[in-house]
């Protein structure tokens, strides 16, 4: 299966790769021979072990903090990733969380809420999820010899607001 589905020589980048899902999907790129250009916002933790873990696997691992919010961070990483690696042929954006103050619940309706906390959201899902993150890596991967792959993660909440 691996080889019909093989990555060797790939660069896939994962944003988000410190949550359960990034880090699987990172995971499954590895099996299938990608390299990988891991990021997290603020929990290392997870990227890093998940890096150590695929030390003894032979493929080039870059793990990295990365505010998706940030198009000046995202750009310097495309840059440092495509340095690194010498393309860049897959995107997974899997970025996304909610700000506490726009959330319904607990006698909080959505006329209740404040329109910044809402925007955040918004800014943080939306652009920091998939449309400052294209612009960054899109380009590079535009160019990538086996044709280029990108990937938005969301969230099932797109359909019902928290």
């Amino acid at each position: 299966m691996t080889r019909l589905f093989s990555l060797e020589g790939r660069t896939a980048i994962v944003n988000g790769a410190s949550g359960a899902i990034g880090g699987s999907i990172a995971r499954g790129f590895a099996r299938a021979g990608a390299n990988l250009a891991l990021t997290y916002n603020s929990n290392a933790e997870p990227a890093e072990s998940l890096a150590h873990s695929l030390e003894s696997s032979g493929l080039k691992i870059l793990v990295s903090q990365v505010n998706a919010r940030s198009e000046a961070a995202l750009r310097a990483h495309a840059d440092k990733a495509q340095k690194w690696f010498g393309s860049t042929d897959i995107l997974v954006n899997c970025v996304g969380g909610n700000i506490a103050a726009a959330m319904t619940g607990g006698g909080v309706g959505f006329f209740d809420l404040e329109s910044e906390a809402v925007r955040e959201t918004l800014e943080l899902n939306v652009m920091g999820g998939a449309v400052l993150p294209c612009l960054a890596y899109g380009k590079n991967i535009s160019k990538s010899a086996f044709g280029g792959s990108i990937v938005n993660i969301t969230s099932m909440n797109s359909f019902r607001p928290l």
